[in-house]
């Protein structure tokens, strides 16, 4: 069964988008499954609306961010980047991208699948070769989308997030057009 999602682009214009942000990377369980913590510290400082939403116009030049609906609520965001310096192989036209599905009643049930994919098209619409993530190693159910998509790992930055008092790599994985 298809799933019916729509995406439009983020609006910096105002805060109202990065009230879902901020609501989200104040939950734990979402922050630790989007951004790395270590030594008793998440690696991204940014959580308030109007801090995000600075970084975003900041970024605007280079990087595309997307929300994604569901039902008319807004669920999740999406994100890529060519030439992003987080890129580990930085070939000529890579795309960094990034997911979240921020509503947790709406995670596992296809969506994050369905926006992905919107994602992938919007990469190669831009012009992207290739497409290159990162995921964290606890993060099995991700990984396993990734796969069914395509995508194939290449990389691991070792240790870089704590979870469960363990610490984690960052898989990196790639998909070329």
């Amino acid at each position: 069964m298809k799933i019916n999602i729509q995406v439009r682009e983020v609006e910096t214009s105002s805060t109202s988008d990065f009230f879902f942000f901020a609501k989200w990377f104040a939950d734990p369980e979402y922050r630790t499954l989007t951004t790395a913590f270590r030594d008793g510290k998440w690696m991204r400082a940014e959580t308030d609306a109007e801090s995000l939403r600075l970084r975003a116009i900041e970024k605007r030049a280079t990087q595309k961010r997307y929300v994604v609906l569901y039902e008319g609520e807004v669920v999740g965001d999406l994100s890529f980047e060519l030439g992003a310096p987080q890129l580990l192989k930085n070939e000529p036209l890579s795309a960094f991208v990034g997911i979240g599905i921020g509503e947790k009643k709406y995670r596992g049930k296809g969506i994050g699948r369905e926006a992905f994919k919107v994602l992938e098209n919007k990469c190669w619409e831009a012009g992207a070769k290739r497409i290159e993530l990162g995921v964290f190693a606890f993060n099995t159910p991700a990984i396993a989308l990734y796969k069914s998509l395509g995508y194939k790992e290449f990389s691991r930055i070792q240790n870089l997030t704590e979870y469960e008092n363990k610490m984690w790599d960052d898989i990196r994985m790639e998909k070329y057009s």
